[in-house]
């Protein structure tokens, strides 16, 4: 297994492509948000601070020995993405890359079941017609900006997700790639959670929802209540008749994203009427 040689320094970049001067990297526990200590050297014996605060060019020197959530901020403190699980990219025990094999086909067949970690460090494809299902066992950690497509053309490619998944704020699915999550999601309790590469979800509380986080553009969910929950009309989600929706258990709600990131109502089951 061969691994790439990628920059010495972490850098982030704004949305034109600038170094992120003074931009923040909180760092956490993974799947919490309980502050997790990064080190500025291979040795692990200087600590960073936390936040990171990233210079001129958007770099700062950050080492990680195992895994760990990353928050990336502006310097005005707006969020730019989250990862729940980033993993020290110099540990072959850690995981796979996919660049190390022809394709993502490849890849799976050869990890199998191994409890394992398939980093995708390079654009990849799936062979013509192939039919290909993730392991439960293998976590897919999509490195930033990769993506996986199937074959251009009148071949039909499905990729099917049985498994923990990571990726930034891009969509890592090309358009010629089928990609099936027969999962349900179970939401956050909280007024914005993410909604990130499921397609169902059930309410995690009664909070009153005025944004879903982390969707793409064309991404439709439905949500299945079990809570008595209120979903905002009018800012960043906009309902059938202009008005907010109060769900109650067993109700459903179907929105989709647009290219201006607001969601639109496509149908609800309001089975209180």
């Amino acid at each position: 297994m061969t691994i790439p040689v990628s920059n010495p320094k972490f850098q982030a970049f704004d949305s034109l492509g600038a170094p992120l001067t003074g931009g923040l990297v909180y760092t956490y526990e993974p799947g919490t948000t309980t502050a997790k200590t990064t080190y500025t050297d291979a040795a692990l014996t200087t600590p960073n601070a936390n936040p990171i605060v990233l210079d001129a060019r958007g770099e700062c020197d950050l080492y990680i020995d195992n895994a760990t959530k990353m928050l990336l901020k502006t310097a005005t403190d707006v969020t730019i993405w989250t990862i729940d699980s980033v993993y020290p990219s110099n540990n072959k025990t850690l995981g796979y890359f996919v660049s190390s094999y022809d394709d993502l086909d490849a890849a799976i067949t050869a990890i199998g079941a191994t409890e394992t970690t398939l980093y995708i460090d390079s654009d990849c494809t799936l062979d013509e017609d192939q039919s290909l299902t993730q392991p439960s066992t293998l976590q897919i950690v999509f490195l930033i900006g990769y993506t996986v497509d199937g074959q251009a053309g009148a071949s039909t490619e499905t990729l099917t997700l049985n498994g923990p998944i990571e990726y930034g704020n891009w969509n890592p699915f090309g358009a010629n790639i089928t990609v099936v999550n027969p999962k349900i999601g179970t939401l956050a309790d909280d007024a914005t959670p993410s909604v990130k590469f499921r397609d169902k979800w059930i309410t995690g509380g009664t909070t009153t929802i005025t944004d879903f986080d982390d969707g793409v553009e064309g991404q439709e969910i439905t949500v299945f209540a079990e809570h008595a929950i209120t979903i905002t009309d009018g800012t960043n989600i906009f309902l059938s008749g202009g008005a907010n929706f109060v769900m109650a258990d067993t109700d459903t709600l179907t929105i989709v994203q647009k290219a201006d990131g607001l969601w639109y109502e496509t149908g609800r089951g309001d089975n209180t009427a």
